[in-house]
């Protein structure tokens, strides 16, 4: 009699709004499951089943409305899975720690087991999160494999998978030794054979892991480049490109022009494949030298390039140098050189805060950018990854940051608090800004009328920003007009100018400070900082369970709050140890008019 198969869920996370399939941005767990199907005794006892979720929402620990969890349950549920894996970044781990509490209360003796970039330092990792059975650090396919082929076989012993954590049978977490235990790319399969039904769209891909560039912020710093042969990325290539819904094909290996550089001749073989399948558009990421290459606007115009991505981070020597991006520096001049014809489709993207920049280098930045028409840029704030140089070396910058996801910076020495929340702030403006109006097909032309209007475009933002400390109000003043036929952004700014219900409140519309620190204090807290955004007082405070940023706004204002009380709201983002303070905050604002 043949024993029936077991089930094992495999859940990508669809992290990315807009984004037609889970496929596109959590490539790593289709990549394992048509690894270890290949292994007969695997395949003869398990059947995986790939269940992505929706999860577009991460603003704290509750899955999101989108997400609909008691049908996605039942189907888990109906499965009666032995084991049930998640692939966890930063967007993805609070949304899967409650999912694993939800399914662990209802089937006993499930095991989930989970990878990716936020496994680092397994020891600490499951000290945070228990209710995790089995985590595997760095690069699955191996431990994964061997974990399956371990319980197909009946064998409860996971002891000698390397960098693997399991709860042994006291309950108490074992920790394996760590190892270099990644396959061979060679002998990996079609990664897309298994899942073409869910491609469509935007398809993300990626020939190289690893990096040499030793970045500090960055989690693949430590690791060694490996790559696919070309002959593989063809076929898994012409697998997706075949079914005909691909629009996009985006490149995240951080140098796109490495690989004919390695093997010349792999444009050639692109080109083709990609002419064969209706040229769809391709975006890449390259360095900053990579753009002066003589060859790259032939390539770009045989590949149909639409966007160079180019990790640019900082334009201050100093703070790419804190970053271990000094390498970089001696090419900043090169910027001025670019091929007019390519800036527009140049992506130039930063980060702050770095340790090194100040709030006037980063402005000086952006400017410089903006005047040698440098019209695409996005600004990122920085996330301080849990295994990272930059993390380890947080106190000698005077670094402070969320310590749970999305782990953002708020503070370096050279950066004071609110200095970095309005670099942020006006991160996010341009960023959208010059999203919104470069979209479409007539994007780089509402973009030339944007920066003609705005030849100082960055200062103008920063100015506007500083008059009115609202976000979207800033971004509405800019909107207006960019469009040219009214068609989308002019909506967009419309519907995002009406948010806030118009106020713009005097800081002696809130609690005095020394009130304010008073309560915190009580509390166990220190008050950082404070400034008010529009009709909003941000606090940036400090306590034992780590950082906090706290918003008070008017119950009048239509934004997400914790809570409401006395004609007040509150938010917060980050840590706190004793919630009551919300509570404490919001009486003060109810109290009699604060003085001035």
């Amino acid at each position: 009699m043949t024993r029936k198969r077991d089930a094992v869920v495999l859940m990508p996370c669809q992290n990315q709004r807009g984004v037609e399939s889970a496929l596109a941005w959590q490539m790593g767990l289709y990549a394992l499951r048509a690894h270890v199907v290949r292994f007969p005794d695997i395949a003869a006892r398990f059947d995986l089943h790939m269940l992505p979720w929706s999860g577009t929402d991460f603003g704290g620990d509750s899955l999101c409305p989108e997400l609909a969890l008691d049908e996605l349950l039942a189907r888990i549920v109906a499965l009666q899975p032995r084991v049930v894996a998640f692939s966890l970044y930063v967007h993805t781990l609070l949304p899967a720690r409650r999912m694993a509490n939800l399914l662990k209360g209802l089937l006993p003796g499930l095991r989930v087991v989970v990878g990716g970039p936020e496994v680092a330092g397994r020891e600490r990792f499951t000290r945070e999160y228990p209710m995790f059975d089995v985590a595997v650090e760095g690069t699955g396919e191996l431990p994964f494999r061997r974990l399956l082929q371990k319980l197909a076989a009946g064998d409860d012993d996971l002891s000698d998978i390397p960098n693997l954590s399991f709860r042994g049978p006291d309950g108490a977490f074992v920790h394996n030794p760590a190892a270099d235990v990644d396959e061979d790319p060679a002998t990996l399969p079609n990664a897309f054979a298994q899942a073409v039904d869910e491609v469509d769209g935007t398809v993300v891909y990626v020939k190289s892991r690893g990096c040499n560039r030793r970045c500090t912020y960055c989690g693949w710093a430590a690791q060694p480049i490996r790559s696919k042969p070309t002959a593989l990325m063809l076929d898994e290539l012409e697998t997706i490109l075949a079914t005909g819904r691909v629009r996009t094909l985006q490149f995240m290996d951080a140098d796109f022009l490495r690989m004919e550089r390695e093997e010349p001749g792999t444009f050639a073989a692109l080109a083709d494949l990609l002419a064969r399948h209706g040229n769809p558009r391709l975006n890449v990421f390259c360095y900053l030298r990579g753009l002066v290459d003589p060859a790259l606007p032939e390539i770009a115009a045989r590949l149909n390039v639409q966007e160079i991505m180019v990790g640019l981070q900082s334009l201050n020597p100093v703070a790419l140098e804190a970053v271990n991006r000094g390498w970089e520096v001696p090419d900043l001049p090169l910027l001025a050189q670019v091929d007019p014809a390519l800036r527009r489709m140049v992506v130039l993207q930063l980060m702050v805060p770095l340790p090194g920049e100040t709030v006037a280098s980063f402005h000086a930045g952006l400017e410089r950018l903006s005047s040698l028409g440098f019209l695409r840029l996005q600004v990122f704030q920085t996330m301080v990854l849990h295994g990272t140089r930059l993390r380890a070396d947080a106190e000698r910058h005077g670094l402070k940051h969320l310590t749970v996801p999305p782990y953002l910076a708020f503070e370096t020495a050279t950066m004071p608090a609110f200095g970095a929340l309005g670099a942020a702030a006006m991160g996010v403006v341009l960023t959208q800004l010059l999203q919104v109006a470069g979209q479409g097909p007539d994007g780089w032309d509402r973009l030339v009328r944007l920066w003609e209007r705005h030849p100082r475009l960055a200062a103008d933002v920063r100015k506007a920003l500083d008059e009115d400390r609202d976000v979207e109000r800033t971004l509405a003043r800019f909107l207006p007009g960019v469009a040219g036929d009214g068609g989308g952004t002019a909506g967009w700014s419309g519907q995002h100018a009406a948010r806030g219900d118009g106020h713009h409140l005097p800081r002696t519309a809130f609690p005095p400070t020394d009130r304010i620190r008073q309560v915190l204090d009580r509390r166990g807290m220190r008050w950082e900082g404070e400034g008010v955004e529009g009709a909003r007082l941000a606090l940036a405070a400090s306590g034992p369970a780590g950082h906090c940023i706290v918003w008070l706004f008017p119950a009048t204002v239509p934004e997400p709050c914790y809570r409401e009380d006395r004609g007040f709201r509150i938010a917060y983002h980050g840590e706190l140890a004793d919630l009551a303070v919300l509570d404490d905050l919001l009486a003060l604002c109810g109290a009699a008019a604060p003085a001035g």
